[in-house]
């Protein structure tokens, strides 16, 4: 739930763009994918990195298998210079390995 603003016409603007936006999701004009990967692209690959670890532990994954993967992600990530997947690219993939 979103919180209003202390303007009521403000609070109520809001409510019509976020009303809006709903609507053209309904309709297919806007595509929900395009929101998932701008959520993804707004998170740090070390948040990322952080997840894939969790996953890797609770899936049954030895602590070895899954402290072994995540470093040498987390190396790759580093020698690569991106921050996030938008800027993981094929190209500072093949440069960083």
């Amino acid at each position: 739930m979103l919180k209003g603003c202390q303007d009521k016409t403000a609070t109520e603007a809001l409510a019509r763009k976020l009303e809006s936006e709903a609507e053209l999701r309904r309709r297919g004009i806007v595509d929900p994918c395009t929101d998932a990967y701008a959520a993804h692209d707004a998170r740090t690959l070390v948040d990322h990195l952080a997840d894939s670890h969790a996953f890797l532990s609770g899936k049954g994954s030895t602590p070895q298998h899954a402290s072994l993967t995540r470093n040498r992600v987390a190396r790759l990530i580093k020698l690569s210079s991106a921050r996030t997947v938008s800027q993981l690219t094929p190209s500072r993939i093949q440069s960083a390995l």
